[in-house]
């Protein structure tokens, strides 16, 4: 597994993780709910990708709306890191003066 992913997991389970904290403390939480919570979510893993990641929170935050917030910050980092990638893509072409190539990468979805 490389690094980026390990650490994108990481964030998802410190994001889960506080809000769990977040509840118990605010009270929107008990702690029977939250350790069902928790016994859900180490059902997800382990985790092989990006997408296997947005999948399985997209199916958790549905069943759990709590979490809803952690499907959104998957999404958005997924979305940053195809983003990422394009622009690495076009930066390459225009630097070897290939504009249309470039330019046919950013309609790629």
């Amino acid at each position: 597994m490389d690094s980026e992913l390990e650490k994108f997991i990481h964030d998802v389970q410190y994001a889960f993780l506080k809000s769990l904290i977040e509840g118990l403390r605010d009270g929107s939480m008990s702690i029977g709910q939250a350790r069902a919570y928790a016994v859900d979510f180490k059902k997800l893993e382990p985790f092989s990708s990006r997408e296997e990641i947005e999948t399985k929170i997209k199916g958790y935050s549905e069943k759990n709306p709590h979490f809803e917030y952690l499907y959104n910050f998957v999404e958005t980092y997924n979305k940053e890191k195809k983003m990422g990638e394009i622009i690495s893509k076009m930066k390459t072409f225009i630097k070897e003066d290939k504009i249309d190539e470039a330019l046919a990468v950013a309609n790629e979805k």
